[in-house]
């Protein structure tokens, strides 16, 4: 008995012996699948993409992400395969420390080590090559739609591979009768490249040839024009894939070179910190190359208002509204909210939107304020209503060419999770090694130019590459003044990007970004100013026009994710001159400021213990989930300070149901599922919340 146990203790030992002797040389590639793992099942983001395939047709040739999905997942767990493979081919497995303990166990002949070593050698690469199909299947069957074909057909190209790993050699013979293969292939000895390359088959330097082309690959993805939207095509889920494959090439190559007497990780670190001293491209874009007269002639905040009763003055009741409308940050989800529920609340009430005095949006919510701006200002231009806008063709519109929301709809809700993760994995590694600054890397140029794009192939105008004040030119006083918030970075200070003048009274410590650039920018950069949340979106680099750099602003969420606060200091601005007005003898009727906030946040979620990773995740789930769960007592304090405010303010909240139907994540990507689900929800506000639109329809 005492022989058996001895005999499975010594067993185990030299099961880790052998384990991690060869699982130390590619290291690096499981590091890679445990980031996987993590990537493809956390997070309401990647279920709504798997939910999205899962909802898809399961037909390989018809299914373009099933395709691609598939086609990367087995391309990964080749590539995986191949390059461990190779670096353990190139590697002394056994190394000194094995070889002591050899030494110090010398029960076992040496040549029966050899052959074991060879074993492993041999079996632990085909042990994680078949393992990126099976956490793609993992993750498909995670989903709350889980179909189980999706499972079960990337559990089969797990098996498949197995049997590629194993059979692969017999398999060529029966085809390829000449084929020679490497007779010391699993040696445990190390081994010079050029004698691996010269017994090397021509099947292998095919492979050699398809790895070299991976960098191909990425020097096509990075210099391929935006307007082509490649990485649209491949899908988010499509776009993760193919970075796993470039990379995993490109750490057995830092892997290789990697050693005691030559640190190439610790090197590339160094080089990488040394050139983000110089490689900072996050600079905003602009439309003027110097300070802008339009920019310094914007009007404050009283000025404008009281310009903006003037022309109200033939109002027919005797209580005239004056909305102030904050929308929540949230990613697309919030995007499609706000715009949503405005176009909603200005079909219900064809006034309604003359009667909006100002929006506060913050992130997506702050992005979907400016794309409804800009859908609202070229639908009335389509009618003759506004002055000019830019189009896509010299054609003047007519009536039959009106942008529709069924269009802005497919704009807004279109997928710009892969045009800014494309960049993230690929455009960006190039910056971050080379020391100076190439503003066509930029991520968030992407984001923008993505959001410009699906404007202009949906509505077939070009209106988001204009200036943003240009929304404001035709028609100031009937077009609803907007508030983007974000943050300043080196300060901390809250920045505010605005069509009028921030009153520093009113705004203590809140920085005017215009004021800073004095120059103005394209609506699409004025949408993403508000929505940079890193790390998947840069920060952007506010410059003077002398070109000096100021700070970056980042997401406004970090401050304030409700857009309450700006609302606020917007209604305590214009304040006195609603006092005045409701005091004047025989007014014809009374000024009634009204606060609208837009949440879409989930508030009653069942909170989650924290159990992995705790001291490095427990900093950045405190501070994004407070974040969210501020909104309620923000939203509540708001109330209850307006319940006795002066002038009397009325309160009212539309709240996203996110407790039924389908799961609306925080990002850049909705199935759709999803969508349908949440424009599903828009347009039953008439009967969910009919009590907030009867109060409002008292105004009217």
């Amino acid at each position: 008995m005492l022989r058996r146990v001895r005999h499975i203790v010594l067993s185990i030992q030299y099961f880790l012996i052998y384990s991690w002797a060869v699982l130390r040389h590619v290291l690096m590639h499981v590091l890679m699948l445990l980031v996987a793992y993590l990537i493809l099942r956390g997070g309401p983001q990647i279920d709504d993409i798997f939910r999205s395939l899962n909802a898809s047709e399961p037909n390989f040739f018809t299914n373009r992400p099933f395709r691609v999905a598939s086609l990367y997942t087995v391309l990964w767990g080749l590539s995986i395969w191949f390059c461990s493979r190779l670096l353990l081919t190139l590697a002394d497995v056994r190394g000194p420390k094995l070889l002591d303990t050899f030494r110090r166990f010398p029960q076992q002949e040496s040549e029966r080590e050899r052959e074991r070593l060879a074993i492993y050698i041999q079996r632990i690469p085909m042990v994680l090559g078949v393992m990126p199909p099976i956490l793609v299947g993992l993750a498909c069957l995670s989903a709350d739609n889980a179909q189980p074909f999706y499972g079960i057909w990337f559990f089969l190209l797990a098996v498949g591979l197995g049997l590629w790993f194993v059979f692969h050699r017999m398999v060529l013979r029966q085809f390829i009768p000449t084929i020679r293969f490497d007779p010391h292939q699993y040696f445990p000895d190390r081994r010079h490249w050029f004698n691996v390359w010269v017994s090397s088959n021509a099947t292998t330097r095919l492979v050699y040839a398809f790895l070299v082309g991976n960098w191909l690959l990425w020097a096509f993805f990075i210099f391929v024009p935006i307007d082509w939207m490649i990485y649209r095509k491949l899908g988010p889920l499509g776009v993760l894939l193919t970075g796993f494959v470039w990379f995993t090439p490109f750490v057995s190559i830092l892997s290789y070179w990697n050693s005691p007497t030559r640190p190439v990780l610790l090197l590339t670190l160094l080089w990488i910190v040394f050139c983000s001293f110089f490689n900072d491209h996050t600079l905003l874009r602009f439309t003027d190359t110097k300070p802008s007269k339009e920019v310094a002639a914007r009007p404050g905040i009283a000025e404008h208002f009281a310009r903006w009763t003037t022309v109200r003055q033939s109002w027919p009741t005797d209580t005239m509204p004056v909305f102030i409308i904050a929308t929540e940050g949230g990613g697309i989800r919030s995007l499609n909210w706000t715009a949503g529920v405005l176009h909603k609340l200005d079909s219900l009430f064809p006034a309604f939107r003359q009667q909006t005095f100002a929006i506060s949006g913050v992130s997506g919510g702050g992005a979907g304020v400016a794309l409804y701006a800009a859908f609202q200002h070229d639908k009335l231009d389509s009618f003759g209503r506004v002055g000019s806008v830019a189009r896509v063709s010299p054609v003047v519109l007519t009536k039959k060419t009106t942008v529709s929301i069924d269009g802005f709809r497919q704009a807004i809700g279109d997928d710009f999770l892969s045009p800014l993760l494309g960049p993230f994995l690929f455009h960006e590694t190039l910056q971050r090694m080379v020391p100076f600054a190439v503003q066509q890397l930029n991520r968030s140029n992407w984001l923008e130019d993505a959001w410009s794009l699906s404007y202009r192939k949906k509505l077939q105008r070009n209106t988001l590459e204009q200036p943003f004040l240009g929304l404001f030119r035709a028609d100031p006083l009937h077009t609803p003044s907007l508030f983007l918030n974000s943050v300043l970075t080196e300060s901390g200070q809250k920045a505010i990007l605005s069509n009028l003048r921030i009153d520093s009274t009113y705004f203590h410590d809140v920085l005017d970004i215009y004021d800073i650039t004095r120059r103005d920018m394209p609506i699409k950069t004025a949408a993403s100013v508000t929505a940079r949340f890193p790390w998947l979106t840069g920060g952007g680099l506010l410059t003077r026009p002398n070109g000096r750099a100021f700070g970056h602003v980042v997401d406004g969420g970090y401050w304030d994710n409700t857009g309450l606060e700006t609302a606020m200091s917007v209604l305590a601005c214009i304040a006195p001159n609603i006092d005045r007005l409701n005091k004047r003898p025989n007014a014809p009727f009374q000024v009634v400021p009204v606060v609208l906030y837009l949440q879409n946040s989930l508030l009653d979620d069942p909170v989650r213990i924290s159990d992995t990773f705790i001291d490095v995740i427990m900093p950045i789930e405190a501070s994004m989930n407070a974040n969210e769960r501020k909104s309620a007592y923000v939203a509540s304090l708001m109330r209850n300070t307006l319940h006795n405010y002066t002038p009397k303010t009325r309160f009212f909240q539309l709240s996203l149901d996110r407790q039924s139907g389908v799961p609306l994540p925080l990002g850049w990507y909705l199935s759709d599922d999803a969508q349908h689900d949440l424009w599903r929800k828009i347009n039953a506000i008439p009967q969910d919340q009919a009590h907030v639109l009867r109060a409002l329809k008292r105004f009217f």
